[in-house]
């Protein structure tokens, strides 16, 4: 182990840590919303959340890509396939829509897809530590949110106005991703 994948290490410890913010069982969120007001609040958890991403791709860009396991070529076509419900699921919060109404957490749902199918398409150490990191969390998210918040109450339909807008947001911003995807973590979506 390197010190750059002491960086990425640390870089998904801290990125796990304040997101776990909001969703911790304990009035941390509420606390903070009362000490900082709503808009204070928030301007810190983005300042905050931008060490972690840059400790995540420095890190990424100059750790070894040492494969732990090599999969075939259809791992990388099932991760890019993966991505579509994932971009949908991680916007949904963004445009009101009724995929509230089939998945009850559909940004932390989302996160778990996009990691899980990253996971398959690398088989490299580096994203073991970024995907396999991010992913947990999601997933403990989910448990800790519903331990916090209880039984499921699905929200009532709303127009498929919304429905056409999440699928039109959801796909511009994978389409963004997919044109930096290379610039950004140094490997391109689709390979031969």
């Amino acid at each position: 182990m390197t010190y750059q994948d002491i960086y990425l290490i640390l870089g998904v410890i801290l990125w796990c840590l304040f997101h776990s913010i909001p969703v911790a069982p304990m009035d941390v969120r509420p606390s903070l919303v009362s000490r900082y007001g709503e808009a204070g609040y928030r301007r810190i958890f983005i300042v905050l959340s931008v060490v972690p991403w840059v400790l995540i791709v420095s890190g990424w860009r100059s750790s070894s890509s040492e494969l732990i396991i090599n999969l075939d070529h259809w791992a990388n076509w099932l991760c890019n396939l993966s991505m579509i419900p994932a971009f949908l699921l991680i916007t949904t919060p963004c445009v009101g829509s009724n995929i509230r109404r089939f998945v009850r957490h559909p940004q932390l749902t989302g996160v778990a897809i996009f990691s899980f199918g990253h996971l398959l398409a690398s088989g490299q150490f580096r994203s073991l530590i970024l995907f396999g990191g991010i992913g947990t969390w999601a997933i403990s998210a989910i448990w800790m949110i519903n331990r916090r918040d209880g039984a499921w109450r699905k929200p009532v339909r709303v127009g498929g106005q919304g429905d056409v807008m999440l699928i039109m947001a959801g796909m511009a911003i994978l389409m963004i991703s997919v044109l930096i995807h290379e610039a950004i973590f140094g490997r391109p979506v689709f390979t031969a």
